[in-house]
């Protein structure tokens, strides 16, 4: 039962979104793309919003969240990606990486094992490759929804994987890893949620904005007296 109304709270949330996105872009660059998808030019504002961000899911990763995973990382990395060069892709995986150190060291009071993040090292990485991949040149809605969901749905495989196949949590069997994945389904659909409503809204609420601005300014146009009387 919570399986399905999880299935159906994303459908409804991914058919918003599409719609919001759709609409919005479609208006602004009807010109440009036939109404499709938006042209990217990343501004300096654009840029330095993306380190401010990825500052932002710093602390959202290391604050407590209760709500199992439902944080800014995969949005974060996806945006990154999207905004900067590969040569700086670095950057924010240093930055999650010390998360996960102080996490580990002085949160959960366990031993550091470089060895036991590599993976979710690689993920980060991986991550901004995604958002440079599906984001950097063009957006629309297909786009943004594709890229969260392969972020989400990477990170959910590769970790638990490392989980199952790493420690002696889980039996060693086909069993064991389905328990596993089973187990780390509550965390994939926050993470799901939260990737997709942060990146939808990084890329979207500004177009919806200049959209609405637009309008604004087109009807003072059209009407610079304000309303008549009858």
């Amino acid at each position: 039962m919570r399986l399905r109304v999880f299935v159906i709270s994303i459908t409804n949330i991914f058919d918003v979104t599409t719609i919001a996105l759709t609409i919005s872009l479609s208006s602004r660059n009807n010109d440009l793309l036939g109404g499709s998808q938006l042209l990217l030019f990343p501004t300096n504002e654009d840029r330095m919003f993306s380190y401010f961000f990825v500052l932002a899911a710093v602390f959202t990763r290391i604050l407590p969240h209760p709500w199992f995973s439902f944080t800014a990382v995969g949005a974060s990395l996806l945006v990154f990606g999207a905004r900067r060069s590969p040569k700086f892709f670095i950057l924010p995986v240093l930055l999650f990486a010390a998360a996960d150190y102080y996490l580990t060291v002085f949160a959960y009071n366990y031993p550091f094992h470089v060895q036991d993040y590599l993976v979710t090292w690689a993920w980060y990485l991986g991550a901004c490759l995604m958002g440079y991949a599906f984001l950097s040149k063009r957006v629309n809605a297909g786009r943004v929804v594709g890229a969260a969901l392969a972020s989400s749905t990477s990170f959910f495989l590769v970790s638990n994987f490392a989980v199952w196949a790493g420690s002696l949590i889980y039996p060693h069997t086909a069993g064991g890893l389905a328990t596993c994945y089973v187990v780390g389904l509550p965390f994939y659909g926050n993470d799901v949620l939260a990737t997709t409503l942060l990146t939808s809204a990084v890329f979207g609420l500004p177009v919806l904005a200049h959209r609405m601005a637009d309008e604004w300014q087109r009807r003072n146009l059209n009407n610079p007296s304000g309303p008549t009387a009858a």
